[in-house]
This record gives structure tokens, sequence and C-alpha cells, in this order.
């Protein structure tokens, strides 16, 4: 289905495919909200520091994707002054939602097969809905299904289905899209489940980083990112 990999690509590519520095609030349900800083070096193997920002402690987060699409990840306790690995599954759920570690991953055409491909609409918009299932990454989701608009490169929404089973909706709010240097960017989106969590982006910054950005050393550092 070489259109609706076109389709997934241009989408994919808008969302995931450049080096950024973002500031993010997560608001889920009954919870608080927490606010992160985060740095993703893109790429064929993704890079990800991310720290917590007040009024948080400033725990930190540091993600290595391998060859085999496996994170090795470290964490910072702020208030021991320590970090340690920290092991996880991607069906894991995050502290404070009941989202999984999977939700917030980068994605990338390649690793998504389309296997079915309609044209519908969606949000009051013409839409491409394109069913998706993982192909040589350890996915959580066995089917994901996406609406693609069909006149800029993004996602309006998305069910996530695991064991046959729908267990997550992504519906993207399009009066928050933002074009940054351009890319076509939701500032806010909201995730449905068991309970609902909004992710609200309040700043991105396009840029590129080296390598020696996501050290160990730089976790340990409060004010990086």
């Amino acid at each position: 289905m070489d259109d609706a990999h076109e389709i997934v690509s241009r989408a994919f590519d808008n969302l995931y495919g450049f080096s950024s520095l973002q500031e993010v609030e997560m608001q889920s349900t009954g919870g608080l909200p927490a606010r992160s800083r985060i740095a993703r070096q893109a790429g064929d193997l993704d890079k990800i520091l991310g720290r917590s920002l007040p009024p948080a402690s400033a725990n930190g987060l540091l993600m290595i994707e391998s060859p085999e699409h496996v994170y090795t990840t470290r964490v910072y306790i702020a208030s021991l002054d320590r970090d340690r690995p920290f092991p996880w599954e991607r069906h894991q759920s995050m502290p404070e939602t009941d989202l999984w570690y999977e939700d917030f991953l980068p994605k990338r055409a390649k690793d998504w097969q389309a296997t079915a491909m309609q044209e519908v609409e969606r949000a009051g918009r013409k839409a491409w809905l394109i069913q998706l299932e993982p192909s040589g990454i350890p996915s959580a989701y066995e089917r994901a299904d996406y609406w693609f608009d069909q006149e800029t490169p993004i996602v309006l929404a998305a069910d996530f289905y695991r064991e046959g089973e729908k267990v997550r909706t992504l519906e993207v709010d399009q009066d928050g899209v933002e074009e940054i240097e351009g890319h076509f960017l939701p500032m806010r989106s909201t995730f449905r489940g068991t309970s609902d969590t909004t992710l609200t982006v309040s700043n991105v910054e396009i840029r590129e980083y080296e390598d020696s950005m996501f050290t160990v050393a730089n976790l340990r550092r409060k004010n990086r990112p």
C-alpha cells in the first residue's frame, strides 16, 4: 500500500522527524499537572533527556534507543542526588497516569505496516483512516487506527488496540495546531482510556544536539536540558 505508506511517512516525519526542546504539561483526571522539559535527538536511533519542572523536584530521565528498538534508561532522583537504571515495559503505565511509556515514544513509518485504508471524515475534515500494525519493533500495541488529515500532514485522531480490544483513543485539538519551522504541531492532545490524560505543549524549539548532550553527567545536572 504505497499511497498509505507515503501518507503515514509524511505525518510521522512532520511529528517526529526533527530534534527539539519542548516543554510539556501532563494533566490526568483527578491528578495534579506535571510539567517537563524534554530534549530529543531524532534519527535512526533516538536519544531523549527529560527533566521535571517546578513545583516538582528536578528529577531526570535519560533514554537511549538500541538497534533492537529497546531503550536503555536511567533516572535521576533529585531528593537523593542519585541516578540508577530504570527498566520498564512499553505497556507499563507512567507515574500519575494510565498512559504507557509506548504512548510517549516517537514513531517512524518504516516500523509500521499499513493493512487497510479508506477515505472518511473526522472532526469535520476529510481524512484517511489507515490501519497500522507494528513491523520489526516491540510495540505494546498490536494495531493502531490513525485518521490522517488530507490537507495537512497532521494526525486527527487514533485508536490503539491490544489483545483484540481498543485500550486507548488519541484526540488532537485541531484549534491548537501551530506551524513551527514548516512542521504542523499539535499543542494540545488528549488520550482517553480508563482515564483521560491531556498533553499541552507550551514551547517548541527545533534544534540539533551533539551526542554529548545525552549523558549521565547531564542527567545529573538539574539545569539540563
